[in-house]
């Protein structure tokens, strides 16, 4: 978990940050660009859900990192992270949680993915990945982490944001994500 303020002796601590702490003990955090905005609060994860299709050739962002309480906002370095996740596209446009054919929120296929972001993904020209320039995985310059064939999620340093590539040559349907990411390793 990010730590969003430090605490020192004697310091008076606000009744928000005791209540961010019991909040985050639940399980999760939403996404700042899920769909899905009644979702609760907890550990390292991630809720994402789209809003529309992720065509193919472009990429979406998954989160910035910020984190926000009353007294301070804080942002999360998504580099150097482990991240555990399941990604699915869905069959309709309306299919998410609180959409209109939402009891068919589990109809598309379920795919897992364990990666690691290391220090952001490339494109194959060593440059910031950008629609129609996916990411390229390469030896100490270049980490993305392959969910299906062409589908990517990967840290981009350029702006630090997690974000989702699609290149598989067809639209996915409002895709959602629900995602861990580990502390960072220190590895890079």
């Amino acid at each position: 978990m990010e730590r969003a303020w430090t605490a020192a002796l004697g310091l008076n601590v606000p009744s928000v940050c005791e209540n961010l702490l019991q909040d985050l003990a639940v399980v999760m955090r939403k996404a700042t660009g899920t769909a899905i905005t009644t979702q609760g609060t907890g550990i390292e994860a991630r809720v994402y859900q789209a809003t529309s299709d992720l065509a193919t050739g472009t990429l979406a962002i998954i989160d910035d990192g910020t984190i926000t309480m009353v007294t301070t906002t804080a942002t999360m370095d998504w580099s150097d992270r482990l991240i555990l996740g399941w990604f699915r596209g869905l069959g309709g446009a309306t299919e998410y949680p609180g959409g209109t054919n939402d009891y068919l929120f589990d109809a598309g296929t379920l795919l897992n993915f364990y990666g690691y972001t290391g220090l952001g993904a490339l494109n194959g020209a060593s440059g910031q990945v950008s629609a129609g320039n996916p990411p390229v995985r390469n030896a100490g310059t270049s980490w993305a982490c392959l969910v299906d064939t062409n589908l990517w999620i990967y840290y981009d340093a350029a702006d630090g944001k997690l974000k989702v590539y699609n290149d598989t040559g067809s639209t996915l349907r409002t895709p959602a994500i629900l995602l861990f990411a580990s502390g960072q390793t220190g590895a890079r």
